[in-house]
């Protein structure tokens, strides 16, 4: 009986420690300007409703991914809801260039020419067929 517990307990140890778990992709928050005064990046006055768009006009954005990005040139993909069954639509995809790939923040703004129609919008980054982080924010 004491092999067989063992033998259970060393097969689970194995499963436990050889399983790579995906966390899946990493938040995008929302709001009105970022804030780079100092050490730390920040977003200011968060939201995800913009009734009014933002005191500047663009709504910014911020990630903290919790690894690295993996990647100098991964993709923000902005989409909006075409309300038919999680439908959406690619309103723009651009990519960015990071100083390093080691970088585990990631942030920046959205033009409002982006986002003039009212409707829910999800923004992405992504790096190959990886999506590193999503949010999603209204435009009402």
């Amino acid at each position: 009986m004491r092999q067989i517990i063992l033998l259970i307990l060393a097969a689970y140890l194995l499963t436990a420690c050889g399983t790579v778990v995906d966390p899946g992709p990493a938040s995008i928050e929302f709001g009105c300007a970022i804030d780079e005064s100092g050490a730390t990046v920040l977003l200011k006055d968060r939201a995800t409703h913009f009734p009014d768009g933002t005191p500047g006009g663009n709504i910014a954005w911020l990630t903290s991914l919790g690894r690295p990005v993996g990647s100098t040139k991964p993709e923000i993909v902005l989409s909006m809801s075409t309300g038919a069954a999680g439908g959406e639509v690619v309103i723009a995809s651009n990519p960015i260039q990071l100083a390093s790939p080691d970088f585990t923040v990631v942030y920046g703004t959205l033009s409002p020419a982006l986002y003039f129609t009212p409707g829910i919008y999800k923004l992405r980054l992504v790096s190959g067929d990886t999506i590193l982080a999503e949010g999603q924010f209204e435009v009402p």
